[in-house]
C-alpha cells in the first residue's frame, strides 16, 4: 500500500498565511483600494467598483481549481526535488496536474535567488545539454544547446542563461549586464573570454591543460545542476531548457538554506501593488 502525505497545516491556516502575505492585515479591493469588501463563498465583492475577486486574483495562482492543503503539499514536493512519478502517488492527484504546477512553480522560480555579489571574483563557464551521442564532444557538439553560467565565489550564488551561440560578443552582453566592471573574471582559454581585459574586468584564464584548481568552483556547479536535473527529469526537450535552467539553478542557490512553500511564495507570489496597502 502506498503512503500518502498528509498537510500539517489546515487549509483554514494556509489561507490565512497566504491573506496576511498578500494583502497584510486586512484584505483590501486589488483594484482600487476599497478596504470595505464583501465575503460571500469564499470570494470577495468590492461595493465600490463592483467587481468580485478572491485570495489569488492579482497573483500567478490565479484560476487556482486544487485545494489549499494539496497545491501546499505540491509545492513542499517541487521544493524537496521529488519526481513527479513519486508526487502522483504521495499527494494522490494525476500525473498532468502535477507535471502543470511543477511547471508554474519553475516559470515564478524568485528572481531575488540568482543576485550575485557587487564586488569580488567571479567564475565563468558553459556546458551543453541534450542527448548524449558518439564522436565529437564539447563546443560544437550537435543536438545540444549551451547553457552559459557565471559563479560568484563570494556568495556561492550562480546566474545561467541558455545561449544560442558562444561568440564573443554574446558571453560578453551577459557578462557585462551581470558583473560589475573592475571585477575579477577567471575562465578557461576559450576565445571568447580573450578580450574580457579590454571591457574592463581583471580578467585570469586557466589553462586547463595544467591546472583545474581555480575552476573546481564552477565545475562543482555544473555537477550539482545536472546531477538534480537528472534525479528530476532525467531529460528535457531543448525548447524549454531555459525554465528547467532556472529551476536547476534556483535548487543551486538555495542548496544551503531551502526554502519552506511558504517562504518561497513570499519571494516569488505577485503581490498585490503597495500604494494601495
Amino acid at each position: 500500500m502506498s503512503t500518502k502525505l498528509v498537510c500539517t497545516l489546515s487549509i483554514k491556516e494556509i489561507k490565512a498565511q497566504f491573506r496576511m502575505l498578500v494583502f497584510g492585515g486586512r484584505v483590501y479591493c486589488p483594484r482600487c483600494g476599497y478596504t470595505k469588501v464583501r465575503v460571500s463563498e469564499n470570494r470577495y465583492r468590492c461595493p465600490k467598483c463592483r467587481k468580485p475577486f478572491s485570495l489569488t486574483s492579482s497573483t500567478w495562482l490565479s484560476g487556482m481549481k486544487i485545494p489549499w492543503d494539496k497545491l501546499y503539499l505540491l509545492l513542499d514536493c517541487w521544493l524537496k526535488g521529488l519526481r513527479l512519478e513519486s508526487v502522483v502517488k504521495l499527494v494522490n492527484i494525476s500525473y498532468p496536474t502535477v507535471f502543470s504546477w511543477y511547471r508554474k512553480f519553475r516559470w515564478n522560480v524568485p528572481k531575488s535567488a540568482f543576485k550575485l555579489s557587487k564586488s569580488g571574483y567571479y567564475l565563468v563557464d558553459e556546458t551543453y545539454f541534450g542527448f548524449k551521442r558518439k564522436g565529437k564532444r564539447g563546443r560544437g557538439t550537435q543536438g545540444r544547446k549551451p547553457l552559459f553560467g557565471i559563479l560568484d565565489s563570494i556568495k556561492g550564488n550562480a546566474y545561467t542563461e541558455v545561449v544560442s551561440d558562444l561568440n564573443e560578443e554574446t558571453l560578453v552582453d551577459i557578462i557585462d549586464k551581470k558583473v560589475p566592471s573592475g571585477s575579477t573574471i577567471i575562465s578557461d582559454g576559450w576565445r571568447s573570454y580573450e578580450n574580457l581585459d579590454c571591457y574592463g574586468y581583471n580578467h585570469i584564464i586557466v589553462d586547463h591543460d595544467f591546472e583545474f584548481k581555480r575552476t573546481n568552483q564552477m565545475e562543482a556547479c555544473w555537477s550539482h545542476l545536472k546531477r538534480n536535473f537528472r534525479k528530476m527529469y532525467h531529460h528535457c526537450h531543448l525548447d524549454n531548457l531555459s525554465e528547467y535552467g532556472r529551476e536547476i539553478t534556483y535548487r543551486f542557490c538555495a542548496r544551503k538554506n531551502p526554502d519552506s512553500p511558504l517562504t518561497f511564495l513570499q519571494k516569488s507570489i505577485n503581490l498585490v501593488p503597495t500604494s494601495l496597502h
